[in-house]
């Protein structure tokens, strides 16, 4: 990380745990990351995305959604839908000047790690050398295992 960010833009450009892996399943998850309201949910091949907790559309939380069958996002209110990098693939009855494109959500970069969701709410310097797979029959995921609880806490996981 570079010396002459402020802390606050240091932090919005770290990956920060937000979730047990577990618990983003199998629908939309609320989560709030420095303030931010994130949702959390899974794709059609189980991979985690992080939007903002928001419909361009008429502000509903997209997290009082559903995943569709195709593993989209589907706003709860019009059932406007997003894939995981924030592009809107549907609208329902949409008007010919309303186009998916100019409905995107914002994106964050996220991974699934360790059995948590870490995510970054500005893009980051480099990819994390800490969320790297750990070897079961290394002494840092037996570490990891005992503290799950004291990380999930300092990290501002709410269970």
């Amino acid at each position: 990380m570079s010396a002459n960010l402020p802390a606050a833009d240091a932090l919005r450009r770290s990956f920060l745990a937000v979730a047990r892996a577990d618990d983003v399943a199998p629908g939309p998850v609320a989560v709030r990351l420095l303030d931010v309201p994130v949702v959390l949910f899974r794709d059609a091949a189980g991979r985690v995305g992080a939007l903002a907790d928001r419909c361009p559309h008429r502000d509903m939380p997209l997290s009082s959604g559903s995943v569709g069958f195709f593993g989209e996002l589907v706003c709860g209110y019009h059932g406007w839908a997003y894939e995981p990098d924030g592009t809107c693939v549907r609208i329902p009855l949409s008007h010919a000047t309303m186009r998916p494109a100019q409905a995107c959500v914002r994106s964050y970069a996220v991974r699934e790690a360790h059995g948590l969701v870490w995510v970054a709410l500005e893009p980051p310097e480099a990819e994390p050398v800490g969320l790297r797979p750990l070897d079961a029959d290394r002494p840092d995921a037996e570490l990891l295992a005992a503290r799950r609880g004291e990380i999930e806490r300092a990290a501002g996981v709410d269970r």
